[in-house]
């Protein structure tokens, strides 16, 4: 029960929260068909989308839940709204708000993978909004609902149907999952061997980045490890909240 405890506080807090943000710089695409107010609307979340703050991903989201709502069963609309959901669930402090957004978002994304079973997108978001239900809803709820399980096994079944999705967001948030295990569940060398996959289809993505420098620093490879975050520290830029992967790289750095 103890490694049950910490699997659902530790690994689905630390790998899906720290992984999903990094997401929110990717815009949402969208095809035509899609009603004008609602394409206007998704234009104008992926316009917000590239601010830093959480203010401006929180203003993104809302823009793409007001897609959803007037065009709720586009499949871009329900992936932006997906998207959406887990994006204000990990910009809240609070459990409460975190454990409902994280519950709506997995309960659309189980519609868009039952709609659309080949895609993979579904999959995805329900792994990362698993882990936002498990993060707010707490241990019991983490356990009762298999929720570790279930990111893992979400994140295989997207990685499945397509590697590339999002530049290798699936093998990010299974490398960090891996790394997150309590001991002597850990499995260094798979969270390497996944995110490096995601540094090859994203060699400049911060998260992935400080992932790789964790796991280093965990091993003992101090050199490895400084590289890596100092390299992603190099991307901080102004506007940032403190909570960036440049920023907390920065820290890091610091302790070396």
């Amino acid at each position: 029960m103890l490694c049950d405890n910490k699997l659902s506080k530790r690994t689905i807090g630390w790998s899906i929260g720290c992984c999903v943000l990094s997401l929110c710089v990717l815009s949402v695409s969208f095809a035509s068909g899609i009603p004008a107010p609602a394409k206007r609307w998704m234009k104008r979340a992926d316009q917000l989308n590239k601010g830093y703050s959480h203010k401006a991903k929180r203003k993104a989201a809302k823009a793409w839940l007001k897609a959803h709502e007037l065009a709720p069963d586009r499949f871009e609309t329900m992936v932006a709204a997906a998207r959406a959901c887990n994006m204000l669930a990990n910009t809240s402090k609070r459990k409460a708000e975190i454990k409902r957004w994280g519950k709506r978002g997995w309960a659309l994304a189980k519609k868009i993978k039952k709609r659309w079973p080949k895609r993979a997108e579904g999959y995805f978001w329900a792994a990362v909004n698993a882990g936002q239900y498990a993060r707010g809803g707490g241990v019991w709820v983490a356990i009762s609902k298999g929720l570790a399980a279930e990111v893992e096994k979400m994140c295989r079944a997207s990685l499945k149907r397509n590697k590339h999705l999002y530049k290798g967001a699936a093998q990010k948030v299974l490398g960090r999952y891996y790394f997150r295990l309590p001991w002597p569940m850990r499995k260094l060398q798979r969270s390497l061997k996944y995110l490096n996959q995601a540094r090859k289809l994203a060699p400049n993505d911060p998260s992935v980045l400080r992932f790789l420098a964790d796991v280093y620093k965990y091993q003992g490879k101090k050199a490895k490890a400084t590289t890596f975050y100092k390299r992603c520290a190099r991307m901080f830029k102004k506007g940032m909240p403190h909570t960036s992967h440049p920023a907390r790289c920065q820290k890091m750095l610091k302790k070396m």
